[in-house]
């Protein structure tokens, strides 16, 4: 039986880690069934650290936990804040050094594999906003954290984020379905669906077509999450297929 279990889990270390971007049913169910989760819910609102705490415990030995940082670090509010209010595109201010520091002591609590930095489109290749982001980036604890830049618009040229990405030591979230070719191996996948006439639809299942590219599109160890209204049957659907395919 030791044997099998160390046999396990260093198959589960070499194949795609499959989950859904948010805990789709009960924990307890959860994490018997699949072997990640990315927690997006904490862009909006953190958990309390002994939340995360007992997340952690309740999880099984080997199970890899994602948290998305609080938006106060990457997106600044809507209107025109005074200078004191200050936050997001990872500026060097109070607001956003709060929301690092309570985000670490969750980070702490959980010890995630991976720490996903979303930004939106206001954030671009400007001078000035890279300062900040090259700040910040070589300012923080990554406590061994695997740490994932997703940016969602700001008209990036492939080969300018590939370098931000590659000096500040991040892994580019990508998502095959939708054009999002990655490196051979990609390192951190997330699909929420479809682009349907320019807008994301969510409503759906994946085909089996669509699950083996993404399977094949992962790395050994990647972390895969469906975000699609389906996810749990088809992150299910995913990881058997990821299984088979080492």
């Amino acid at each position: 039986p030791a044997r099998m279990a160390g046999a396990r889990r260093a198959g589960a270390v070499s194949a795609p880690l499959v989950g859904c971007r948010g805990f789709a049913v009960g924990r307890e169910r959860y994490f018997r069934e699949l072997a990640a989760v990315e927690v997006s819910d904490t862009r909006k609102r953190l958990p309390k650290p002994d939340t995360a705490r007992r997340w952690r415990e309740e999880a099984p030995p080997g199970f890899a936990f994602s948290l998305v940082v609080p938006a106060a670090i990457t997106h600044p509010p809507e209107g025109a804040p005074r200078p004191a209010e200050a936050c997001g595109h990872f500026r060097d201010a109070p607001l956003v050094r709060r929301a690092w520091e309570a985000f670490e002591a969750v980070a702490e609590a959980v010890r995630p594999r991976w720490v996903v930095f979303e930004t939106p489109a206001s954030f671009y290749a400007h001078a000035g906003l890279l300062k900040d982001m090259y700040a910040f980036f070589r300012a923080v604890r990554r406590g061994g954290a695997v740490f994932v830049w997703a940016a969602h618009g700001g008209g990036w040229d492939p080969k300018v984020r590939a370098k931000v990405a590659a000096d500040l030591k991040l892994e580019l979230a990508c998502d095959p379905l939708n054009g999002e070719v990655p490196r051979a191996g990609a390192a951190y996948i997330r699909a929420a669906g479809r682009v349907v006439d320019g807008r994301l639809s969510r409503g759906l299942s994946f085909s089996d077509s669509e699950l083996k590219a993404l399977a094949h599109a992962a790395a050994p160890g990647a972390g895969v999450f469906l975000g699609n209204s389906d996810c749990w049957k088809d992150a299910r659907r995913l990881r058997a297929l990821c299984e088979g395919r080492r």
